[in-house]
């Protein structure tokens, strides 16, 4: 395949970076691991895009290497790929900003009411804090060499030596403290906080928020402590900026006033709330109200507006409790439990919220209490009955989840059923809210249990109905996206992400941000802008339109042969038995990847395995599962002409377009090859290996007749062959971690285990 697609000064750059990083290999891990390194690649550079039975007879060739060498060598060669293709995930980040940097900034003609990012520490972020720390530098470095301004060779050269000394993958299991730190040194960065002020000031509303001390749902580790960690951790961050703005403030003030002792109230009350404790809301309320009489004090004497206090203001405005809300969520029987018991955790936490708050609206400090796993109306009026229990009202707004398939059907009825109950929801929503109301969709969960394109036809619907019925209820909709970074919870570009949603869902843009994508998205204030001008941009597009009774009942049957299919597949014993003994599953806990444990403590199901560990099984092994199996399986189902006027209804239709874009993306990072290796690794006998194996060929195959028939593309990135391009050279150096991987559970190492799952992560671009 030809580079051709990808530009000359990103070749370039990644060329001059990995050559860089085989020196160092070198030096660090000696001659011998050098040439080892060398060697692998050489060997992965000839299966590039081979046929999966080439590719698997060459991994095991590879395989019975690797049992030979020692279990450091195995580390020091894991840990040079994983390097390596994290060095290259930062070469296309720094050409990206430098892209960003020669381009116009983009007026925006329509703008959303707000666009709202959600972040959230799920365990999907499986590099270390010292080694983010360490490609952050060395991402402002390549930065800087893609901008001509330094040469940059010495440099690199000593930041990959120091990230060679440190393992990639995390030792220890993070704590929802270290969590939050992790989270809130990439978004609330000077350089962040200012995109973030300046987009206000051209009337782009863009507010952050975030689940990490607020997210209760089956985490034994989040309680009203790690609430008042998480907003303290915040806090901090906000009063650096204004500390830093006020210097500024200060010393232009002096030029007219040596001896002004207008600051000492702002500096008594910057010292009063910077450490939060009860009744905060009502020190915070005074310290906006003294920082708007110094903008006052400062027009008077100087005659001018300080921009410094332009930026402070607009500043508290994003954060009017000077921290980052919180997103308070509950699995929706334990909110049953809670009611009983006033010393649950979930109740504390409320009762937190009240003395904390107090003297202010507490709605500044948590947005919403989310119910996850919503089933009936039932759960709705307890999430509002422990509300006003705790707070004495209803205080912040009561959020359904809706996450599975009977909670996607029949949102409309359980929301109907709940406003019947409680009719003065309605109006104190009007009244306190603007009207508005928010319901929360979740993919992850909705695609685990019936596959990816079920999960976003019933979202889908779900959007429409709910949509419709609270604006006939004269209710404003505003939808909350539970979706991650992979295609199987819900990733996606911008467009593809967002073009099938009504316009209510882009009006208010409100999307969970998680795992790898904290660092892509938010690693650069040009790579934030232009993710916040795509998504104002959605927002002037023409809505999506609504599918005829025709198209519905097409789509309906396509998702539903799509959905048994998958769910007859998963619910087989013999296939999870598989699943536990050809994937990762049973060393979910020894990674140490988030502070959320993998399994939920609640519900019916014995396989408990959260939607983003099952993802992560998926996505270590190279096939991707929930995003396409059933999917070739349901078009050979349907008649010539239901597949005549699926084909006609792919050019006009969002959703299918979204969909078959998303696919094309998935089935070109499968790797058969690969997985068929896992499967010989597996404690599972010959004959069950191979009909394991058919049926994910067959499966495959058929999927991509399916996206071959329907959208009359060969190529399977035919939208984006960049992409394509980068898919082709980088998968086959995924390959060797993969190794690494079945060779440390083989050997039941752990901290190789850990090592490798990094790596693979790096080079898929998510953990799971």
């Amino acid at each position: 395949m030809s580079n051709s697609g990808i530009p000359s000064a990103l070749q370039h750059l990644v060329y001059w970076a990995v050559d860089i990083l085989g020196n160092v290999i070198r030096d660090e891990f000696g001659e011998k691991s050098f040439l080892e390194i060398e060697r692998l690649r050489k060997q992965m550079k000839k299966i590039r895009g081979a046929e999966p039975q080439l590719v698997h007879q060459s991994l095991r060739k590879q395989s019975a290497q690797m049992q030979k060498l020692s279990t450091q060598r195995l580390s020091e060669i894991a840990h040079s790929y994983g390097v390596m293709l994290e060095l290259i995930n930062r070469c296309e980040s720094a050409y990206r900003v430098s892209r960003l940097n020669e381009k116009e900034r983009e007026e925006i003609s329509s703008r959303p009411h707000a666009i709202i990012f959600v972040f959230t520490a799920h365990p999907t972020e499986a590099r270390s804090e010292i080694t983010l720390e360490l490609f952050r530098s060395i991402q402002l470095l390549l930065q800087n060499v893609m901008a001509g301004k330094i040469k940059g060779e010495d440099e690199l050269y000593h930041l990959l030596k120091l990230v060679l000394k440190v393992p990639m993958g995390k030792n220890e299991k993070p704590t929802v403290e270290d969590e939050a730190k992790h989270i809130f040194g990439t978004i609330l960065r000077t350089d962040i906080l200012q995109e973030q002020v300046d987009l206000k000031k051209r009337d782009i509303i863009v507010h952050f928020r975030t689940w990490v001390g607020g997210d209760k749902d089956g985490h034994p580790g989040v309680d009203e402590k790690t609430m008042l960690k998480s907003w303290q951790l915040s806090r901090v961050a906000l009063i650096k900026y204004i500390n830093t703005k006020l210097d500024n403030v200060k010393k232009h003030f002096s030029f007219v006033d040596k001896n002004s002792k207008i600051f000492n109230r702002v500096d008594k009350y910057l010292h009063d709330v910077a450490r939060i404790r009860m009744s905060d809301g009502a020190r915070v309320v005074r310290l906006n109200t003294e920082i708007k009489n110094l903008g006052h004090s400062y027009s008077k004497n100087v005659g001018v507006v300080s921009p410094d206090l332009v930026d402070i203001i607009n500043l508290l405005w994003l954060y009017p409790a000077l921290v980052i809300p919180l997103e308070v969520r509950e699995d929706s029987e334990l909110v049953h439990e809670a009611l009983k018991n006033r010393r649950a955790a979930v109740s504390r936490m409320l009762t937190t919220l009240k003395q904390i708050s107090s003297g202010h609206d507490p709605k500044w400090y948590v947005r919403g209490f989310v119910l996850s796993m919503v089933e009936s109306e039932k759960d709705l009026l307890a999430g509002l009955e422990l509300c006003q229990k705790m707070l004495g009202t209803y205080a912040i707004p009561v959020v359904p989840l809706f996450e599975n398939a009977h909670a996607l059907e029949n949102g409309v009825d359980i929301l109907r059923a709940y406003f019947k109950q409680k009719p003065n929801v309605i109006k104190h929503h009007q009244k306190m809210w603007s009207g508005r109301f928010e319901t929360m969709v979740g993919y992850s969960d909705s695609s685990k249990e019936s596959g990816v394109f079920p999960s976003r036809w019933m979202i889908r619907k779900a959007l429409i109905e709910i949509d419709a019925f609270l604006q006939k209820t004269k209710l404003t909709p505003v939808f909350f996206h539970g979706s991650g970074g992979s295609v199987e919870r819900g990733g996606g570009s911008i467009k593809e992400q967002t073009q099938w949603w009504p316009k209510s869902a882009v009006d208010v843009f409100k999307a969970t941000t998680q795992g790898e994508m904290v660092a892509r998205n938010f690693s650069s204030p040009l790579i934030l802008r232009s993710q916040v001008e795509k998504i104002a941009g959605q927002a002037a597009r023409t809505p999506a339109k609504n599918e005829t009774k025709d198209e519905i009942r097409l789509l309906n049957k396509f998702s539903l042969s799509v959905a048994t299919r998958y769910r007859q597949t998963v619910a087989s014993d013999e296939f999870f038995d598989v699943v536990e003994k050809a994937t990762p599953y049973h060393y979910l806990d020894v990674l140490k990847i988030g502070s959320r444990p993998s399994k939920r403590q609640t519900g019916a199901d014995r396989r408990k395995l959260r939607a983003i560990p099952w993802v992560l099984c998926w996505t270590q092994t190279r096939v991707l599962f929930p995003t396409w199996w059933g999917v070739g399986h349901a078009w050979k189902n349907l008649s010539d002409g239901e597949r005549a006027r699926m084909r006609d209804l792919y050019a006009r239709n969002d959703l299918l377009s979204s969909f078959c874009k998303s696919l094309g993306f998935t089935l070109a990072k499968v790797e058969l090859g690969v997985w068929r290796t896992y499967l010989d690794y597996a404690d599972i006998d010959r004959k069950t290996r191979d009909a394991v194996y058919l049926a994910f060929v067959t499966e495959f195959e058929a999927a991509r007749e399916f996206l071959r028939s329907v959208t009359g593309e060969e190529e399977l990135l035919w939208h984006r062959p960049w992409l394509g391009q980068s898919i082709y050279f980088r998968s086959a150096m995924i390959h060797p971690l993969n190794l690494i991987q079945l060779e440390a559970l083989r050997r039941n190492n752990d901290a190789l285990l850990r090592e490798s799952v990094t790596g693979v992560a790096c080079g898929m671009l998510t953990t799971g």
